[in-house]
């Protein structure tokens, strides 16, 4: 099987702005908003992490060496619901998250939309 593995990591601009809202501080920026509120549930409440969406693309898909399960959501958005796996190691300062994207992947083929 597959698993689609994704780190990220912030801005300085986003890290500036996530430190300005924890102070309190207004910030016009509503994704910064949205992304900080999901980055501090995702992993404690299922409702959250459902509203996952997103958006991958991979230049030269046919040459990647990618499973073709893949390909179907190759540039397209995709919302991941409960195939999405989430692990936060606050002492390393990261947050991973898992997307089973096996063909057989009951879960995966209904509800990745």
């Amino acid at each position: 099987g597959y698993f689609l593995v994704m780190y990220f990591t912030p801005s300085l601009e986003f890290v500036k702005m996530a430190q300005d809202i924890e102070n309190g501080k207004e910030v016009e920026d509503n994704a910064a908003r949205l992304t900080l509120s999901w980055l501090l549930k995702c992993d404690k409440e299922d409702t959250m992490k459902k509203k996952l969406k997103i958006l991958a693309s991979v230049y030269d898909y046919k040459n990647s060496g990618l499973p073709s399960v893949c390909g179907k959501f190759n540039g397209k958005p995709a919302m991941v619901h409960s195939a999405l796996k989430v692990h936060r190691c606050r002492e390393m300062g990261y947050l991973e998250l898992d997307i089973d994207m096996r063909p057989n992947n009951i879960i995966m083929n209904r509800v990745i939309t």
